[in-house]
């Protein structure tokens, strides 16, 4: 079979790309078992994909704005905030303003029971009352879509289940989220925003050495081939909170700033390494615009100063140059800060973004999501679906 058809099976690559004043969002979200007879396709949409070959991309919509719906806005009085009806767990977390919760925080509004899960987003907080905002994240933006085929096969048997919605899978649980909104300033100054299982020093956790690799190997593919687009040979590269693997394409100028000597000396990217702790010393020892690309990859998450680093990291950049952060949804339970830990994982862009926003600009956010596992990953067999990542770039100022 050499076109797609209504009798075929597919692999695809969905790519939703949506934007606002400050940034430019792109989710890539893979369709493992694609069925133009069988799935939720418009005829529009339907009529677009037939005929495609492999390796071919074509737009599913262009410019679509999702409808904003006013009457999903609530005013809601402060008792009416009750996550802990959720769960015991759930107890623990305050509305905060810009910031993304389940809707069965909340009660006494129409059709969100508890089991809502669907986020709303706090719009305003006033002395007795909540803004809440229950339209979905991308409502009111223009949305754009288009489709990569992978790979074609011919439908043997039929699938079972249910008819499969890809482009409303694709945007159901997140995306959106890491939008900035104006007039909604997001609230991450809880008190207790850094405080973690493990308050020992650093250098001692760190100083264990753990040769692993912190996401599978398809992730790891899709990090190495962002920052092997970002970068240029004759660049010189901060690899920032650096451990074993740089996700760097070999053969840079790479300077690694990390905690653990094996680690960094085992790493074949460096060209050499500083040791140094960020959480007791936010200040980043090198000279003013040093750098042409800064790149933290998995490590985020760990700051207990973001704003403090994040400012260093402006200084040792020079003019142009730019900075990628990037993260999972995997941690050291220990060492986590609880902030992030409470934010959605969509949201927490949105947070790297607010942490880079005063000394950084032209801002790009990325995902892959969906992909299957490597069948060698020790893990396949508990955990079906690839590492999910997610990236942040910028320029500087």
């Amino acid at each position: 079979m050499s076109v797609l058809s209504k009798d075929s099976n597919a692999k695809m690559i969905l790519t939703v790309k949506y934007s606002n004043n400050s940034a430019t969002h792109i989710d890539h979200y893979y369709c493992g078992s694609v069925n133009l007879w069988r799935d939720a396709f418009t005829p529009v949409q339907q009529e677009a994909l037939l005929g495609m070959e492999t390796g071919e991309s074509r737009v599913v919509i262009e410019n679509e704005l999702a409808c904003y719906d006013s009457s999903k806005v609530f005013r809601i009085g402060r008792n009416k905030w009750q996550p802990e009806r959720v769960s015991r767990a759930a107890s623990e977390y305050q509305p905060r303003v810009g910031r993304w919760y389940p809707q069965g925080f909340v009660t006494g509004v129409g059709m969100i029971f508890k089991e809502t899960l669907a986020p709303m987003l706090i719009s305003a907080i006033e002395s007795d009352e909540i803004v809440i905002d229950c339209n979905h994240p991308l409502a009111g933006h223009s949305v754009d879509a288009s489709v990569k085929l992978e790979e074609l096969s011919s439908k043997n048997t039929e699938r079972g289940g249910r008819c499969a919605g890809w482009l409303e899978d694709a945007v159901a649980d997140g995306p959106g989220m890491q939008i900035l909104r104006a007039g909604v300033d997001p609230d991450y100054e809880d008190e207790n925003a850094c405080l973690r299982a493990d308050e020992t020093v650093d250098t001692t956790f760190y100083s264990t050495s753990r040769m692993v690799n912190h996401i599978d190997k398809q992730a790891r593919k899709h990090l190495l081939d962002s920052t092997t687009a970002m970068v240029d040979p004759g660049m010189k590269v901060l690899d920032l909170m650096s451990s074993m693997e740089s996700h760097l394409p070999i053969g840079l100028n790479v300077t690694g700033l990390g905690m653990n000597d094996e680690e960094m000396r085992g790493n074949p990217a460096l060209s050499e390494y500083v040791l140094h702790d960020l959480n007791s010393n936010p200040k980043v020892p090198f000279a003013d615009e040093t750098f042409d690309c800064i790149c933290c990859h998995l490590s985020i998450e760990y700051l207990l100063c973001p704003a403090q680093v994040m400012a260093e990291l402006a200084r040792v950049l020079r003019p142009e140059g730019k900075i990628l952060i990037s993260f999972s949804n995997r941690w050291f339970p220990q060492k986590v800060v609880r902030i992030w830990q409470m934010l959605h994982e969509f949201e927490r862009m949105r947070y790297v973004v607010a942490k880079l926003a005063n000394h950084f600009t032209g801002f790009t956010t990325t995902t892959f999501r969906n992909w299957p596992r490597p069948e060698d990953d020790p893990h396949y067999f508990e955990i079906d679906s690839s590492d999910p990542l997610y990236i942040v770039t910028a320029g500087k100022r």
